[in-house]
């Protein structure tokens, strides 16, 4: 066997002590840099938020002297008692108040006529709206505001209603006004913050309300405005103020909204990351040049320090090696002092105790290997998790690393399941789960040679079962059933309700099946079981684990022929997951193929 060379303890200290010292410059410089970042991001998002909160203060106190004026104008008896060109010229001069911010004011009557400004519009082009916006109106105890449209008379717009009742307090129609929008959020949609982001203003529905934006497309089929490219899980998502998304062509865009309002509108500042962002370059290069430094220096500074050190130990080796060819009794004298002095009279103490311990260490080696038999009798041989890892090193290796990201994914999932989750019943869904993680890892260490297939009523997955039920099923019959043989196989994982009170689930496979004279004896309390799996539970195991928890009723049934296959039931009682135990909405297990 050829001699490993042994580092030396002068090259050990120089690398213990450079590594030490540049870790702790490349983390002092790593965290300073992201803190430096973070800061700097942080004022700048904060700056985006302010101007969205300045912006928001203008839009709110707009609506709110906007909602004043059409609730007095609702109540202003001229409206009523004035004739229809009267009334028209009166909503005119309240229009032209705003300065163009309203495109039209009119009034709805219970026969859907319409009386107000563009009144020759009005009866050319109609108003497809004017039912709903009646309807909602009048259900309405305050101010109405409607989603954006595209009006016939008002072009892209958001229609705002009022009831009018007569001095009587008689209902009597409805007054409304067509917000022009453009025009209201021209003061707001545009900063001098940098070239190119513009306010996004979007409905309590997500309707665009500022429709000259990049992220806003027509759609003509609809006759609408639709936003794109941005989430609309996010959107909803009341906690989120700030988020990034990557768009189709790779653009990095960071969005930060307020939605503080009574109208639900929310308005959004869409900005790219890169000129967000475009002081933190220079931040990065001059934290590198100093990290860069740093090194540097504890690399000289390591030199020196295994110098310093390393010389008198040399010196201590050869003379131990001398005394290593002689009597124990020998002693060192070398002319040292501090720490190397205590190391040499330490050492001539131990050389004379070596010999009184050599019986007590006999009798301690046999105690220990006593017992390391008994621990490796009781040890469970991780094969599984070795064969696992195995196969994400090959598959490392080979480059995959998508097969590496899923397995890892999977084989974390599963012992997190097996491990992490005390509960010994579990969703049925859940175990479903572990069973295609660990089928879906056996397919990469076997590729081609069997699949999983799971096929469950919906309802099956509101039911529980006892933890660790199915898994060991389906790894017999990959091992015992089809990785036997040489052809490839498929197992199918089956599952329904009988009679709303029984689950009744299935692991067939189509295998080698099992001799009859073995299949009489399966499930028998005598049988002897394999133990190929890291997890230790056979076909009787799981049975009678299952009567224990049930009742006689209930366990496995075994169906085989010999080289046709093997169909393995599992009849248990309809029990329903606890309330608080139900998973989320969107969380229903979906069958899949392991493969």
């Amino acid at each position: 066997m050829a001699n490993v060379k042994v580092m030396g303890i002068g090259i050990k200290i120089f690398w213990i002590s450079f590594c030490g010292m540049a870790g702790l410059i490349v983390l002092i410089w790593y965290l300073t840099q992201n803190f430096m970042m973070d800061t700097f991001k942080t004022q700048q998002t904060r700056y985006v938020a302010n101007l969205l909160e300045r912006t928001e203060v203008h839009l709110n106190l707009f609506m709110k002297t906007l909602q004043g004026n059409l609730l007095a104008l609702s109540r202003d008896e001229r409206l009523l008692s004035a004739t229809e060109e009267e009334a028209i010229k009166l909503m005119e001069s309240y229009r032209m108040y705003w300065n163009q911010d309203l495109k039209n004011m009119y009034i709805i009557r219970p026969d859907l006529k319409i009386i107000g400004t563009s009144d020759y519009l009005w009866d050319i082009k109609g108003h497809r709206m004017a039912a709903d916006i009646y309807k909602a109106v009048v259900m309405s105890d305050q101010i109405y505001w409607s989603e954006p449209y595209v009006s016939d008379v008002s072009d892209h717009t958001v229609t705002a209603g009022v009831n009018i009742y007569d001095k009587d307090g008689r209902y009597v129609s409805v007054l409304a006004v067509d917000l022009d929008l453009q025009n209201i959020l021209s003061s707001y949609g545009r900063w001098n913050f940098s070239q190119t982001e513009d306010l996004l203003v979007v409905s309590r529905d997500f309707r665009p309300i500022s429709i000259y934006h990049s992220l806003v497309g027509y759609n003509a089929f609809q006759d609408e405005y639709l936003v794109k490219d941005i989430s609309f899980v996010r959107l909803a998502d009341t906690n989120r103020r700030e988020w990034n998304y990557r768009d189709e062509r790779g653009n990095s865009w960071f969005i930060s909204r307020a939605r503080n309002n009574n109208w639900g509108w929310q308005i959004m500042a869409v900005l790219p990351e890169e000129e967000l962002y475009s002081s933190i370059e220079k931040i990065r290069f001059y934290s590198i040049l100093v990290g860069l430094i740093g090194v540097m220096l504890s690399l000289i500074i390591s030199y020196y320090l295994s110098r310093y050190v390393s010389r008198p130990i040399y010196m201590l080796i050869r003379q131990m090696k001398k005394v290593s060819r002689g009597d124990f009794q020998t002693r060192i004298t070398l002319p040292f002092r501090g720490e190397i002095g205590i190391l040499v009279h330490s050492f001539n103490l131990m050389v004379q105790k070596i010999k009184g311990l050599m019986d007590e260490l006999l009798q301690s080696e046999t105690s220990k290997k006593q017992y390391e038999l008994k621990v490796l009798q009781a040890q469970i041989q991780p094969h599984f998790l070795y064969n696992t890892l195995n196969s994400i090193s090959y598959l490392v290796r080979r480059g995959d690393t998508d097969d590496v990201d899923r397995m890892i994914t999977s084989l974390v999932e599963m012992l997190h399941f097996h491990l992490d989750k005390i509960d010994e019943i579990v969703p049925i869904r859940q175990e479903i789960q572990g069973v295609e993680h660990y089928a879906y890892l056996l397919s990469m260490r076997y590729p081609g040679r069997f699949s999983l297939e799971v096929e469950l009523e919906d309802s099956v997955c509101a039911f529980t079962i006892p933890k660790l039920t199915l898994q060991p099923l389906v790894e017999n019959a990959i091992f015992h059933g089809i990785l036997a043989d040489d052809r490839c196989g498929t197992i199918v994982l089956t599952g329904r309700v009988e009679h709303e009170a029984f689950v009744v689930l299935e692991v067939s496979d189509d295998g080698v099946g099992i001799p009859e004279a073995r299949l009489g004896s399966l499930l028998s309390s005598g049988a002897k079981e394999s133990r190929k799996a890291y997890d230790h539970l056979g076909i009787r195991n799981i049975h009678e684990r299952l009567q224990l928890h049930y009742g006689p009723d209930y366990g496995l049934s075994v169906h085989s022929a010999q080289g046709e296959g093997t169909t393995v039931t599992i009849r248990l009682p309809a029990v329903r997951i606890p309330e608080m135990n139900l998973p989320k909405e969107g969380d229903e297990h979906a069958a899949s193929t392991a493969r």
